[in-house]
């Protein structure tokens, strides 16, 4: 199940003066995922195997406000906005082991696994950019709490985590000539780790 919303209102008075807004919205319900495997050895006879069934929902959403405000000269603005991300995904294991000796799979129940992983990353940003003459510049700044929760039928596996970062990014331009131009650029930024790690 999807949806998307957008929207966007441009100001009277200004060029490129507006305000643009997104939604969007991702639910997976019931996906069933299958492991199987079996090892036999050189006379034909099982010795080990595993059946894994993974039962999950995932949800997926993200939220978008953007505002671009252009100076007077014409060469410079300002640009701003907030974005929530949020992804939750839900799910229970099931694993059954071969037991040689019995020669069937038997359900290790204490292997049995209730999972939940959600993250909601929300971010503030402003970005302000101008030209003179040769040079341009862009100046920015944008500030990131994150939220971050795993949840496991195991207390010791349980973990939340609130955190909060400050990426500034600064580019310069200098124009040589018409066809040439040196930049130079800084940036903060963090890769997420994703479910799997």
């Amino acid at each position: 199940l999807r949806g998307d919303l957008g929207m966007e209102h441009n100001f009277p008075g200004r060029k490129g003066h507006k305000l643009t807004a997104s939604l969007y919205g991702l639910y997976e319900g019931g996906a069933m995922e299958y492991f199987h495997t079996d090892l036999w050895n050189m006379q034909g006879k099982q010795v080990q195997g595993h059946r894994a069934w993974e039962d999950e929902y995932r949800f997926t959403g993200q939220i978008n406000a953007d505002y671009i405000y252009p100076f007077d000269n014409e060469t410079g603005k300002l640009e701003a906005g907030y974005q929530l991300f949020s992804y939750t995904e839900d799910g229970d294991y099931i694993i059954d082991m071969f037991d040689p000796e019995q020669d069937v799979f038997v359900r290790r129940d204490e292997l049995y696994n209730k999972y939940l992983f959600r993250r909601d990353v929300h971010a503030l940003y402003a970005l302000v950019s101008d030209s003179y003459k040769r040079f341009g510049y862009q100046l920015g700044l944008r500030g990131e709490y994150t939220y971050r929760k795993l949840g496991n039928n195991f207390e010791w596996a349980q973990n939340s985590r609130h955190r909060f970062d400050l990426f500034p990014s600064v580019h310069i331009s200098y124009a040589l000539n018409e066809n040439s131009q040196i930049r130079a650029a800084y940036t903060r930024r963090i890769t997420q780790p994703e479910l799997f790690y």
